[in-house]
């Protein structure tokens, strides 16, 4: 009985810490997380009806309180163009790769687990990712990352922290181009933005192959943020998400689209105006010099959501050339034409995340906007 009390209450909690929580860390640009038939059956399974259940209004929340804004960034650069003021169309546009868009999700909700818990929400070993896969052990963790943002704990591989933390407020917040915290150095934020997109775009086109442990990659930098976890690169992808196990090098173009789009977001990157000829791009523009890459800590909740809602992007989409969609476009046409990864390089720091000499040593802060 007393079990069947707590979790009812943990039921009636769930839509509560989805508010206070979830929206504080405005998963920008918003996205709206889908699971797969494969998940769902499995949290059917795990769960039983208790764990359905919650899967049910964990996605209800999601529902009301995210829009799926990655999603129709990704959809325009697949191709379509609806009118900025209309996005039913490309926000159900079905050309895009099913395992693309799980990818532009990933970075925001990826599939982990846990060798140990203190929390009776969670079971060990088994997957966890919104809305199927414990929801209620994600809320409660996601809950807790949350409330020791601002502490003394840095969330870095050695916190022992799980992959939930680090993504959203440790050391992996590069995901979605933004500082780790207060006081990085701007070139070491962009310097891991672009080891990241490194990866991903070489796992893309199959240079690095899936089953390297992530701890072994080739990419300068990258084997530090995972040493000794054992994962390889498609467990770390698609862990408990059998349906895009051999999708991997679509996930992982999926997942540097959503830190290159995040970088048009105004709460998390301080741009310049668009300004001057992109040298290696025939016709387009620079996006505008980076002035600051944002970090999450100090900022101001709601201030940040708003910066990252639908109105935002559409105001981005009116105001800026080049557009985030643009600059995904160019990025999907070098992949296209399997171009290597120094020519997505060059593109990057040069026309996307410039950034000037003299601003390498700036400190991150909250944004004069976002305090």
């Amino acid at each position: 009985m007393k079990s069947r009390h707590a979790r009812l209450l943990l039921l009636f909690l769930l839509p509560a810490i989805c508010v206070t929580t979830y929206p504080s860390r405005a998963i920008a640009f918003k996205l709206r997380p889908a699971g797969t038939t494969a998940e769902g059956r499995v949290a059917h399974l795990e769960g039983g009806t208790f764990g359905w259940f919650a899967g049910r209004v964990a996605d209800w929340v999601m529902d009301h309180f995210t829009t799926p804004v990655h999603e129709e960034i990704t959809n325009r650069v697949w191709g379509c163009d609806a009118l900025p003021e209309d996005p039913t169309t490309c926000v159900s546009y079905a050309v895009t790769p099913v395992a693309v868009l799980y990818g532009v999700q990933w970075n925001d909700n990826p599939p982990f687990a846990m060798d140990k818990t203190t929390s009776s929400a969670c079971k060990t070993q088994s997957t966890i990712r919104l809305p199927l896969q414990q929801p209620q052990c994600w809320l409660v963790l996601f809950k807790d990352a949350a409330a020791k943002v601002n502490g003394d704990e840095k969330y870095d591989r050695h916190s022992g922290k799980a992959l939930l933390y680090r993504v959203h407020f440790g050391d992996m917040q590069f995901l979605h181009s933004m500082a780790s915290w207060n006081g990085e150095k701007m070139g070491d934020t962009k310097g891991r933005i672009m080891t990241w997109i490194e990866f991903a775009y070489r796992t893309a086109l199959g240079e690095i192959p899936i089953t390297t442990p992530v701890n072994q990659v080739d990419v300068n930098g990258f084997p530090l943020l995972f040493a000794g976890n054992g994962y390889d690169v498609q467990t770390l992808f698609t862990r408990g998400v059998p349906e895009h196990r051999s999708s991997v090098k679509s996930v992982a173009l999926g997942s540097l689209l959503h830190t290159i789009e995040d970088s048009f977001a105004k709460g998390h990157v301080h741009r310049d105006d668009p300004s001057g000829a992109c040298p290696v791009v025939v016709g387009m523009r620079k996006a505008g010099r980076v002035l600051e890459f944002h970090a999450f800590g100090s900022q101001d909740p709601s201030k940040h959501g708003r910066a990252d809602s639908r109105d935002a992007f559409e105001a981005h989409l009116i105001n800026n050339d080049p557009s985030v969609v643009a600059v995904g476009r160019r990025v999907k046409d070098l992949f296209d034409r399997q171009a290597k990864w120094d020519d997505l390089r060059q593109f990057l720091d040069q026309c996307v995340f410039e950034v000037s000499a003299d601003d390498f040593d700036r400190t991150a802060g909250p944004g004069t906007d976002y305090r």
